[in-house]
């Protein structure tokens, strides 16, 4: 059951840190938020596993490219990208990134800055800019959220070049497992 009605939005949509909890607290099953804005499913079993995120650019647009491919197909309703930490790296590289995602926001219409409304929601049309923002996120070592409406699972992209994959169901860690086998996935998960 996708979160309530009212943040479907017209266009593209950025949330403050508060309207992301909101957003990532209703109507996905299990998923829970802590109070420090920690993703976890609340399920007898942790499935999951991670996926390194190369140091090529190329090669982690294809990273990207497989993530939205089994994200984002035919029944993608939309998601989210919630940053979480942006502060690493050399401050004027990062600084560029910082601007593409900001102008990318403000051809939608939206002049909040990243710091005021850390998290987007896209619409289901918008699955490129959601490729943009996940391509980004993952050059520039940020950590964030990244969640599919309709998913059953959740991306926790960290600082540390890894991305750790949180299914709410066998099946679906099974699935996204297999999917992504070619970028060696491992299952020894860390918090």
């Amino acid at each position: 059951m996708p979160p309530q009605r009212r943040f479907r939005r017209r266009n593209m949509e950025a949330l403050t840190a508060e309207e992301a909890r909101r957003w990532c607290s209703q109507g996905f099953g299990s998923l829970r938020v802590t109070n420090e804005d920690l993703l976890y499913y609340k399920t007898r079993r942790r499935f999951g596993f991670e996926v390194g995120v190369p140091s090529d650019f190329r090669r982690i647009a294809l990273l990207c490219g497989d993530l939205v491919n089994f994200t984002f197909g035919p029944d993608f309703e939309g998601g989210l990208l919630w940053l979480k930490g942006w502060e690493f790296g050399v401050t004027d590289i990062v600084k560029v990134g910082w601007r593409t995602l900001e102008s990318i926001r403000r051809a939608h219409g939206n002049l909040q800055s990243l710091e005021i409304a850390p998290a987007q929601v896209f619409r289901a049309d918008e699955v490129i800019d959601l490729h943009a923002f996940l391509l980004y996120t993952m050059t520039y070592e940020w950590a964030g959220y990244l969640l599919p409406r309709n998913g059953g699972f959740f991306l926790d992209v960290r600082a540390s070049k890894r991305i750790i994959c949180n299914a709410a169901t066998e099946e679906i860690d099974e699935k996204l497992f297999e999917h992504l086998s070619k970028w060696q996935p491992a299952r020894n998960l860390e918090s």
